[in-house]
């Protein structure tokens, strides 16, 4: 006997059809939250358009509610197709499938067990026995061969589309599946995690400002599953609450974007024991200026230029000669140490100093242009393009923070690195004074940083 002819099947249809908070608690067990509640309620109107934007306290309870939305439209909605878009960049389509398996076998020790039996499981997707190619529930992540096609062409009156990390997909895998919502009745979710580098441009961003789609923002400080922890005291410290805890967009509103993201700037913190191999260099960054604070880093580069900060011996007021005095002692504690100097104003005092008692620097001049032509194609200047590797090297996992100091210094002035594109479209980072001008977050210890990645 098929599904749609069990006896049981249409009794609980009629239950359970347009009724998902009923349907997770009864076949669950699930413990509905105010936010699941909402988002159900939206979701069960034919031809819903939603958007989601909500804090990190939040992710796996709404990993949940989508595991319970994409199973319940495959076991009552007949001739159903079901699509969860997943972003490439991260393992969420592994998370998802693993959450949708977990909910199938619970459905195998109650009242709902015979659902389970007509469900059958491949690849990455999820099929009604005896109508594998007329309802199913798929989890696509945006890195097909075939491109946005993959998803193309899905005509079922009962199309439920969703999108995980939504913001974080390809705008035109995006434009697809939305493409696919023909049908008066077809419903669709789109789904972002918020963090300081989500766009305020692009699709999702759209729809928060599109009366025609429901936007929903939840934070996890009303989240009353979840506990705030110590990291998000941190966030609170960096003054992150309104994108992390609370889900809102960190982007500015004027010509300067940002694009760290803040799970990237955290992971880039590693406490473990310092070694170094045979090519390894320690080098010195000094930013040495009197009107922000003076900075000392000492760091291992290794050859392939990845960088572990492992000290921070100086943030300061600009005081020459304790700071000639560290460097002079650095000099003795590593014999082959390399010295990157950035110094301007009074600054310039300890450049002199170094070159009048014989120790060996490299004085950094970013505001020329690159050398090679490539790079000067790129980026306005040697500063934008040093800012900019920082950046990449912290979405690489190529710079390491080893040390406690300064750490949440590191997570404020990271996370605001704005950059722009010029009229002929070189990447550009404002200068210090129009930084002021704008009162932007001062660039004092990534300034030091970007000295690393430097032409």
């Amino acid at each position: 006997m098929n599904l749609y002819d069990h006896p049981q099947w249409t009794k609980d249809s009629q239950i359970y059809q347009y009724d998902i908070l009923k349907f997770a608690v009864d076949a669950f067990g699930f413990q509905p939250t105010w936010q699941h509640e909402l988002l159900f309620e939206h979701l069960e109107m034919a031809g819903s358009r939603v958007s989601v934007k909500y804090g990190w306290g939040c992710n796996e309870s709404l990993i949940d509610a989508y595991a319970i939305i994409a199973l319940h439209n495959l076991l009552y909605k007949p001739d159903s197709w079901t699509v969860i878009l997943t972003s490439s960049q991260n393992n969420s389509h592994a998370v998802l499938y693993g959450r949708i398996d977990q909910f199938i076998k619970l459905l195998e020790v109650n009242k709902l067990a015979y659902l389970s039996k007509n469900i059958i499981q491949k690849h990455a997707s999820f099929h009604i026995k005896g109508y594998e190619h007329f309802t199913t529930l798929k989890i696509v992540r945006d890195i097909s061969s075939a491109g946005p096609a993959t998803i193309a062409g899905i005509l079922n009156e009962n199309h439920l589309f969703i999108a995980f990390d939504a913001a974080r997909i390809e705008k035109e895998w995006l434009q697809v599946g939305y493409a696919n919502m023909a049908h008066k009745d077809n419903r669709c979710v789109l789904s972002q995690q918020m963090d300081t580098d989500i766009s305020t441009e692009g699709f999702f961003y759209q729809t928060h400002h599109d009366g025609k789609w429901k936007s929903l923002t939840f934070s996890a400080a009303e989240n009353p599953q979840y506990e705030l922890s110590s990291t998000d005291q941190i966030t609170v410290d960096v003054g992150l609450k309104s994108c992390i805890i609370d889900g809102n967009f960190h982007q500015p509103c004027f010509a300067f974007s940002y694009s760290t993201s803040y799970a990237k700037a955290l992971a880039s913190f590693k406490s473990r024991k310092l070694s170094f191999e045979s090519r390894d260099q320690v080098v010195l960054s000094i930013l040495a200026d009197d009107y922000e604070k003076a900075v000392m880093l000492l760091s291992r580069v290794d050859s392939k230029g990845r960088v572990e900060v492992f000290d921070i011996p100086y943030f300061n007021n600009l005081a020459v000669e304790e700071m000639f005095n560290l460097i002079t002692s650095f000099n003795n504690t590593y014999p082959k140490l390399r010295i990157l100097l950035n110094c301007s104003g009074q600054g310039i005092l300890l450049k002199k100093l170094l070159e009048r008692n014989g120790i060996e620097f490299e004085h950094i001049l970013w505001g020329g242009a690159c050398f090679k032509e490539s790079h000067r194609q790129q980026y306005k200047n040697k500063r934008s393009m040093a800012f900019s590797r920082l950046q990449g090297a912290i979405s690489k996992d190529k710079l390491t923070i080893n040390t406690k100091k300064k750490n949440k210094r590191f997570l404020r002035e990271v996370v605001h690195i704005p950059h722009a594109f010029d009229d002929v479209w070189k990447y550009k980072t404002p200068t210090r004074e129009e930084m002021r001008t704008l009162k932007l977050q001062p660039l004092t210890l990534c300034s030091a940083l970007a000295a690393y990645f430097i032409e």
